[in-house]
């Protein structure tokens, strides 16, 4: 249950950061602002890399995808002690 939590956390972060801009698809508003905040320990590196190339969204999902294995790698060590 605790990996469902680490996973819906990602995901919440991976969607504040592809709605970042207006041209985005998700579309920009004032509620990025409150997940990307809260989420931003998981975020920050996508965060980095969209501010400075707005336009491929590819290796936001990349980035996002190790971020998530390294998460779960982090919370099973955290588990199992």
């Amino acid at each position: 249950m605790i990996y469902l939590g680490v996973i819906l956390y990602n995901v919440i972060g991976t969607l504040s950061v592809c709605a970042l801009f207006p041209h985005d698809a998700l579309g920009f508003g004032e509620w990025v602002v409150i997940p990307l905040v809260f989420t931003l320990p998981v975020s920050v590196y996508s965060f980095a890399y969209r501010f400075f190339e707005a336009e491929k969204m590819v290796p936001v999902f990349i980035i996002q995808a190790t971020i998530l294995l390294v998460s779960l790698g982090i919370t099973r060590l955290i588990c199992k002690l």
